[in-house]
């Protein structure tokens, strides 16, 4: 089945931060939005991969040896294992997909 996702329609039905929506599924991976504000607790996934693709705004994500900047239309990903820590300063949209490790 196919379905399509208009993602300024998507964002327009949450407003909480930090809490990410599923849209879709493809094979064995979730793909969710996300709004973000302020810095998130540093964590990492044991058992997952993980993509960031910002939409829009500005998001930094903090690793343990440096950090990286996003901007629109730039994507970060990171496999299993990692500690990041993600912060920002006002809300932000982002697209991500959680795969586990095989």
């Amino acid at each position: 089945m196919l379905r399509k996702v208009v993602l300024s329609e998507a964002f327009c039905r949450f407003s909480d931060t930090w809490s990410p929506k599923i849209v879709g599924d493809i094979n064995d991976q979730q793909v969710k939005l996300a709004k973000f504000e302020g810095e998130f607790v540093w964590h990492h996934h044991d058992a997952e991969d993980e993509l960031f693709l910002l939409v829009s705004g500005a998001l930094r994500i903090e690793l343990r040896d440096g950090s990286v900047q996003l901007h629109p239309e730039s994507s970060l990903s990171s496999r299993a294992g990692p500690s990041t820590g993600p912060s920002l300063s006002r809300p932000r949209r982002s697209s991500s997909s959680n795969r586990p490790r095989r």
